[in-house]
């Protein structure tokens, strides 16, 4: 037991050492630091996107908006539905810095029944990647 309790204490020293410099170098992080700076940012202001009911005849469109409050321009790097039924259209083009996009989501269901599906958006920035939820009941 006494053996246990140096290791444990240069095991929490180490962690604490490690925990102090990660959060010390990202606070000294400038745009310029390494490739793939980071000062675009991609912030999705509605994380959930709900369809309520729709006729399978008529299926649902819905848009998600992508702002980029950073400082240089945002790529989308993929956006991708975990259902088969959802389409997504959306431009390669960069988002310039303070600008926004809108990616297209068509839902065609193949069956009744409610669905939740989520969208993940890939992107070149800070927060590379955000997850939006989408829902709805089919009849």
């Amino acid at each position: 037991m006494i053996t246990r309790i140096p290791l444990l204490i240069i095991c929490l020293l180490l962690f604490s050492n490690s925990v102090y410099s990660q959060g010390n170098r990202s606070a000294h992080r400038t745009s310029n630091s390494f490739p793939g700076s980071f000062s675009a940012e991609m912030l999705i202001p509605d994380s959930d996107l709900d369809w309520g009911y729709i006729p399978m005849e008529e299926g649902a469109t819905g848009y998600i908006t992508v702002d980029n409050p950073g400082e240089t321009a945002l790529r989308l790097l993929s956006v991708e539905s975990s259902c088969g039924d959802v389409r997504i259209d959306y431009s390669s083009n960069p988002i310039p810095a303070g600008g926004s996009a809108t990616i297209k989501l068509t839902w065609k269901p193949q069956r009744s029944g409610s669905i939740i599906c989520f969208v993940t958006v890939k992107s070149d920035s800070r927060q590379m990647v955000n997850v939006v939820t989408i829902e709805g009941v089919a009849y």
